[in-house]
């Protein structure tokens, strides 16, 4: 019920505030977290925009994963899915969703309750364009797909048609690490890799790909480190498993949820 905004430097502040927060996200999660508290300040003081949807979810992330309250960051998120419907943009919606996808929705439900959120964020995205947001919406799909123990046979395909899109359609170098190790991992599980601690095959290289993500970012590396632990744990390779967890948690300053 907030009015909306009708001053055009309140309006491009916000856009300008919306607009790199995920820049701010890769880089500095303090930074971050001001840029969403400003943000969603900007909005309680001088009304609302199509943009305001997008720093509420976010601003419900951070209630939820940083400061542990959880149902209260279910609430904010769907005030903001509610301001994103108020609004239609579907651009904003598409932000909007990935947020409770992503960041909200699965502290207090279960991972498959997030899927039609992800998969609309996804919709959006891919109709207005937003590449960026196509790979980040159906990456966190098939994270969770993988997560909640969907049948290889179902997951496996999934996987395999968005790692495509990500890495050879769009060639979102940031996604693409994260999705190329879900699929490697997905067939390791199948037999499909040279050994069963290994994700490399005939036409992917582990070696290589850690040295190529190492020089990307830290980010990466911690979606690998998690990604490889669980999946020596699963093979009871615990000393690995322990190792690889480890080098994940000296990067946990990078991960949000």
């Amino acid at each position: 019920d907030l009015p909306e905004a009708i001053d055009p430097e309140n309006q491009m502040v916000g856009r300008l505030l919306n607009n790199v927060t995920s820049m701010a996200y890769g880089t500095d999660q303090n930074l971050f977290a001001l840029i969403v508290v400003e943000g969603v300040i900007l909005s309680l003081k001088y009304g609302v925009t199509d943009h305001s949807a997008h720093m509420f979810a976010l601003f419900a992330a951070l209630t939820g994963s940083k400061l542990g309250f959880f149902a209260a960051g279910e609430d904010l998120g769907r005030l903001a899915v509610a301001l994103s419907n108020r609004f239609d943009h579907p651009g904003q919606r598409c932000r909007t969703y990935f947020d409770m996808a992503a960041f909200v929705y699965g502290w207090t439900n279960h991972p498959r309750d997030c899927f039609p959120y992800a998969l609309e964020s996804y919709r959006l995205a891919r109709e207005t364009g937003d590449n960026i947001y196509s790979c980040y919406t159906i990456s966190e799909y098939c994270s969770k797909l993988l997560g909640v123990g969907t049948p290889l046979d179902e997951a496996g395909p999934a996987i395999a048609k968005y790692t495509d899109y990500v890495v050879r359609q769009a060639r979102d170098d940031f996604m693409s690490p994260l999705v190329l190790a879900l699929n490697q991992t997905v067939r390791n599980l199948r037999g499909e890799t040279r050994n069963r601690l290994s994700l490399s095959d005939e036409e992917f290289d582990e070696e290589a790909f850690i040295q190529q993500i190492n020089q990307a970012g830290q980010g990466q590396m911690d979606w690998y480190h998690t990604n490889k632990a669980r999946l020596l744990f699963y093979y009871g390779a615990y000393e690995e498993a322990f190792a690889a967890a480890q080098k994940a948690e000296e990067r946990l300053i990078y991960a949000f949820a």
